[in-house]
């Protein structure tokens, strides 16, 4: 990743990534464009088609299969970080509220849709990772 590219950056929750790393079998992968820096934050690239709409996943996997969450093509607007349904067969196409993102810092808050993707681990007003769209230079 490159500080001139345009997208969203996220860690998403440093407490889990945490959590995943202590586990044997703990994985961070990223797909369909996503990477991930070197301070474990993913960056989505910007999709020029779709103002607010980033490209690529992340997939958490840990327990031998037992903890799977991926979160994918996030959208970023009114001040929501929304996700695609990870379970397509209910609506297709659904998108989840995940977090509420504060404009002027990009500090975030988990939803109660949030907080359902994690399985009632955390709450739903529990901080999580700030969240940054980098628009080139120093990203």
């Amino acid at each position: 990743m490159t500080t001139t590219q345009i997208g969203l950056l996220w860690g998403v929750h440093a407490r889990f990534r945490g959590y995943l790393e202590r586990l044997e079998d703990g994985r961070i992968e990223v797909s369909d464009g996503a990477l991930i820096d070197p301070d474990q934050r993913i960056f989505f690239p910007a999709m020029a088609e779709e103002p607010g709409c980033f490209a690529g996943a992340v997939h958490f996997t840990g327990h031998h299969g037992m903890l799977a969450l991926t979160l994918a093509r996030p959208q970023l607007m009114d001040g929501l970080l929304t996700v695609e349904d990870p379970f397509p067969d209910s609506v297709p196409g659904a998108r989840l509220d995940v977090v509420v993102v504060r404009e002027t810092d990009g500090t975030t808050t988990l939803t109660e849709a949030g907080a359902d993707l994690f399985l009632g681990t955390y709450a739903p007003g529990m901080s999580f990772d700030p969240v940054t769209v980098t628009c080139g230079g120093n990203g």
